[in-house]
């Protein structure tokens, strides 16, 4: 029974976050890495809440004090997503690509003020 469980729990994760992960773990060098993970946006380049937020790396709780200005860790530069509808309960949804250059950016902002070049 508990072997079970632990099937069904790897199979929500998506099919196409296996193959980038099998992809990304083989390759050798930064610019094979880029190339999977821009190969993987070509594919798939919308992605829902839950895969945004494992994408930048922020819980659902500090996600929303980025987007709410009013909020001392408001970040202008934080993808805000966009409807799929005109209704209130459409789902929100993001470009991969738009997640992926903001931790790029967080990530240069950081070597950048520690004098590090690239």
């Amino acid at each position: 029974m508990h072997k079970q469980q632990k099937e069904k729990k790897s199979d929500t994760v998506p099919i196409e976050l296996h193959q980038a992960s099998s992809e990304v773990a083989s390759c050798t060098g930064y610019e094979k890495f880029t190339e999977a993970v821009w190969r993987l946006c070509a594919e798939k380049p919308y992605v829902r809440k839950a895969e945004f937020l494992t994408i930048v790396l922020v819980s659902n709780s500090r996600a929303y004090e980025m987007w709410n200005p009013n909020d001392p860790s408001f970040d202008q530069t934080f993808p805000v997503g966009f409807r799929l509808f005109e209704t209130e309960c459409s789902p929100r949804v993001w470009h991969r690509h738009e997640a992926i250059a903001w931790v790029e950016l967080k990530a240069n902002k950081k070597f950048n003020s520690k004098g590090i070049k690239k």
